[in-house]
C-alpha cells in the first residue's frame, strides 16, 4: 500500500502539487509505519524532506532527511542512505555550513563507492 501511495506521489510531483504530494506522502508515512517498514519508511521520510526542500523549509527537510537516514541505515538499505545523506550534504551547503556538508559528502562518497552506485 505505502508503494502505492508513493508511487501516486511521483504524478502529484510531476504536476508540481507539493501539498497533494505531501498528502500522499504522509499517508504513505503512516502505512509504513503501520506494518513495521523500516526499508520503506526511510525511502518515504527522504521524499518527504525533498519536499520540504522545495519549498524552502530547509529545517524541516534536514530533519527529514536525518530520520529517513535512520531508517535506511537499520533497513541496511545502503543506496538509499547514500542518496538521505547527499540531501543532508545540500542542505548543510545551503545554510553555508561547509565543515558539516564535508563530514556528510565524504561519508556519501564512501558509501556510493561501496556499493558502486554511480548516481549517488
Amino acid at each position: 500500500m505505502g508503494g502505492a501511495l508513493n508511487n501516486l506521489v511521483l504524478n502529484y510531483l510531476g504536476q508540481g502539487n507539493l501539498s497533494k504530494a505531501m498528502d500522499y506522502f504522509t499517508r504513505s508515512q503512516q502505512t509504513y509505519e503501520e506494518i513495521g517498514d523500516r526499508n520503506g519508511l526511510g525511502s518515504c521520510l527522504g521524499n518527504i524532506g525533498h519536499i520540504h526542500s522545495q519549498q524552502g523549509d530547509d529545517a524541516h527537510a534536514l530533519q527529514y532527511y536525518l530520520e529517513g537516514l535512520k531508517f535506511n541505515e537499520e533497513a541496511g538499505n545502503r543506496r538509499n542512505a547514500s542518496v538521505n545523506i547527499e540531501s543532508i550534504t545540500n542542505m548543510y551547503v545551503r545554510r553555508g555550513n561547509y565543515i558539516k556538508a564535508l563530514e556528510y559528502y565524504k561519508k556519501a562518497l564512501g558509501i556510493s563507492e561501496e556499493i558502486d552506485f554511480k548516481n549517488g
